[in-house]
């Protein structure tokens, strides 16, 4: 169980360590651009709750919504990964975003894993 709600929580700090590099490319900060940074980071904390209430249990069906919702997550990691290519000095943010593809898989494999340890003993 804890090795599930790290790996949430590493995906989520990973989620909002993107949308804080960001700042510095931004510029000046009016307060329009700070409140939706704030908003941008509120609802990625909130995106995330699902997933970290989900790897608490260890019923197969809430297994596999955790797996989908995950699994949704690393679609989001991948699609990051041309938008990296495509803004200018956007390889770090490609980086990011292949390791948070990576993250995310890991985080699946992980609760395949427990689910399958569960169903054996």
């Amino acid at each position: 169980m804890i090795k599930k709600i790290l790996w949430v929580l590493l995906m989520m700090g990973l989620a909002l360590f993107i949308i804080t590099l960001q700042i510095n490319r931004l510029g000046e900060m009016t307060p329009e651009i700070q409140m939706t940074l704030f908003m941008s980071l509120g609802i990625i904390v909130v995106l995330f709750i699902p997933p970290l209430i989900m790897s608490f249990f260890s019923n197969p069906i809430i297994s596999y919504l955790n797996i989908a919702y995950q699994g949704v997550i690393a679609i989001s990691f991948l699609g990051m990964l041309p938008i990296g290519f495509m803004i200018p000095n956007g390889m770090f943010t490609a980086i990011i975003a292949l390791l948070g593809v990576g993250i995310s898989s890991m985080s699946i494999i992980t609760i395949l894993r427990t689910k399958e340890l569960s169903i054996r003993n």
